[in-house]
């Protein structure tokens, strides 16, 4: 995924979405959905059992929960879990960190790491997180004049108006925060999201890839789950609080909120709510595009990593250096 069009990339995965679900002790009852953060206020998420006020979880003018929640710029989601910018997050998010900085005597990719200070924490190559600041539904700014067009032409006048927007938006945003406007449901809407963006980020733990690979089960996309699957990292800062490429003198940042973690287990009826960045969302598309991915989609892709995949192997076979690289 690396080597397509950062736009794309970019546009999948800035959706940052709530799904919420509610258990019955008589029968499974799930009300559910994706929802954007602004949408969060309007749900009836005080009935299903939230024990916090809704604009707890996003305010975009005091910082909410949802700002703990932040996005890896390499598609994963993390969260904040100290004030002084410790992030949990996936083994396999933090892989290839690991691995940047691995030689073939020091195998971090396969070892793990375990920084013993601050000091050691290890520096994640190409690494930055986005914190979410604002998110808003700008769809009636962006549509408006394109209801007559098709085609080309209509992409072109929304790209224009997307343009004009990040431009005025852009201007009016803190220093180092971003501006960017993404379709959302395949262009029904237009959210614009305002991040802030922190280069500086280490490892501070990850567990040996048996742990984190644990039975072969290296993604968090299969349930029930055996594995490791979680990685340590942190958050600097220069001294000053603003955004910094890696310095031994920046320091821990300070997040407006973070998550803690409660020992007290789940019980029924317990109010279940996941906030995160996804990659997107096809639960409404059509059975034409199911049967294109079965039929078509798939299969390629299946053929096409496999044998990638066998390619580098046979590259790096005999040749630890290139094998740690690729």
């Amino acid at each position: 995924m690396k080597n397509l069009d950062k736009r794309f990339i970019t546009a999948l995965m800035l959706m940052c979405s709530i799904i919420f679900t509610s258990f019955s002790t008589t029968f499974a009852r799930f009300d559910e959905g994706m929802f954007t953060p602004d949408k969060v206020v309007s749900l009836p998420l005080t009935a299903k059992g939230l024990k916090i006020k809704p604009s707890e979880i996003y305010n975009p003018k005091t910082g909410g929960l949802s700002e703990a929640v932040i996005r890896l710029d390499t598609g994963c989601t993390g969260e904040f879990i100290s004030p002084d910018g410790l992030i949990l997050t996936n083994h396999h998010c933090g892989l290839d960190a690991l691995v940047a900085a691995s030689t073939p005597e020091k195998k971090y990719g396969d070892e793990g790491y375990k920084a013993n200070s601050r000091a050691e924490e290890l520096p994640a190559k190409d690494y930055s997180i986005s914190i979410p600041i604002r998110v808003e539904d700008v769809t009636k700014t962006i549509l408006p004049g394109t209801e007559n067009l098709s085609g080309a032409d209509r992409d072109k006048a929304i790209q224009a108006n997307i343009a004009n927007l990040e431009k005025t938006e852009g201007a009016k945003a803190a220093q180092g925060n971003t501006v960017r406007v993404q379709a959302v449901s395949n262009g029904y809407f237009y959210y614009l999201y305002e991040n802030k963006q922190i280069k500086d980020i280490r490892v501070v733990y990850a567990p040996p890839q048996t742990i984190g690979f644990f039975g072969g089960d290296p993604d968090n996309f299969e349930w029930t789950r055996h594995t490791g699957d979680f990685t340590f990292l942190r958050a600097y800062v220069a001294p000053d609080g603003k955004s910094a490429d890696y310095s031994t003198n920046n320091v821990p940042f300070k997040p407006r909120k973070f998550l803690t973690i409660s020992l007290n287990g789940l019980k029924d009826n317990d109010f279940v709510m996941v906030m995160g960045n996804p990659g997107g969302t096809t639960r409404y598309r059509e059975s034409q595009s199911v049967k294109y991915s079965q039929e078509v989609n798939f299969p390629f892709l299946h053929q096409y990593l496999q044998t990638w995949g066998d390619a580098l192997r046979v590259i790096g076979r005999d040749n630890e250096e290139k094998r740690i690289a690729l």
